[in-house]
């Protein structure tokens, strides 16, 4: 009870981070709707792996033409016997200065969780979860006659704050691939 309560004041606290930097970029003043950058949010899905079971989506804001924040999302069961999900804030730097479109690099933090289940004589489970916090690569495509179609790919990694046993359900660093279909608006 007490490791979890340690957990959850961790997530606390990078989430208040998350939240500071939306203070500081709102008080920068919002992206201008110009021609290069006509959106200011996007949400997506990554259509490839739900007929495995997963369903993972994002959305993200543009605070400033650089800056944008966002949040993210993965839950499935591949197979009968496991279970894994995650939730991440984003927060991404887009040095084209042209928010949603093109190369991001950025930071996350969130909480993952994941629970083996194995059926046999005896019925073993384990889940472990923990606050999470992690680097992202990006780069977004705007497609289309009116640049409204996102496509989005990406690679990360992301590091369990909490220590992890050999048995654990879950790995102290976790790679993260992205591949996002969605629209701007």
């Amino acid at each position: 009870m007490h490791r979890a309560r340690a957990h959850g004041r961790r997530f606390v606290l990078a989430a208040g981070f998350v939240a500071a930097c939306a203070q500081i970029a709102e008080a920068q003043g919002r992206a201008p709707l110009t021609p290069e950058q006509p959106y200011r949010q996007m949400i997506g899905v990554n259509p490839v792996i739900l007929p495995i079971g997963i369903v993972a989506a994002d959305y993200e804001r543009a605070m400033t033409q650089w800056l944008t924040l966002g949040v993210g999302g993965m839950y499935g069961h591949p197979a009968d016997e496991n279970a894994a999900g995650w939730v991440d804030l984003k927060a991404r730097y887009y040095p084209g200065e042209q928010a949603l479109k093109g190369i991001s690099v950025g930071v996350s933090a969130g909480w993952v969780g994941a629970q083996t289940r194995v059926v046999d004589a005896s019925t073993i489970e384990h889940g472990d979860s923990g606050p999470t916090l992690g680097v992202l690569l990006d780069y977004n495509w705007l497609l289309g006659k009116r640049h409204h179609f996102l496509v989005g790919l990406g690679v990360g990694a992301r590091r369990l704050l909490t220590h992890v046993d050999g048995k654990s359900a879950l790995d102290q660093v976790m790679p993260d691939v992205r591949f996002v279909v969605g629209l701007a608006f």
